[in-house]
């Protein structure tokens, strides 16, 4: 699967507002300590079947998922 065609199913199960991309996926993952990559997408599911949804289109698409909470540090 491509990571357009990814991206467009995560859109569909999260809706615009739970997928970030470009830029604005950037802005999220840049920062701290971390210096591992940019990613194609920050995910913001707003809800456990959310979660599900996206966790399994991921693993079907063979794409890497890293967990990430609230940057508190707790």
């Amino acid at each position: 699967m491509a990571a357009d065609d990814l991206i467009r199913k995560l859109k569909a199960a999260l809706g615009d507002a739970g997928v970030l991309t470009g830029k604005d996926a950037e802005e999220k993952a840049v920062g701290g300590w971390s210096n591992l990559g940019i990613p194609v997408a920050v995910l913001r599911p707003a809800s456990t079947q959310e979660v599900s949804a996206a966790l399994k289109l991921c693993h079907a698409a063979g794409e890497p998922v890293v967990p990430w909470g609230g940057k508190t540090g707790l």
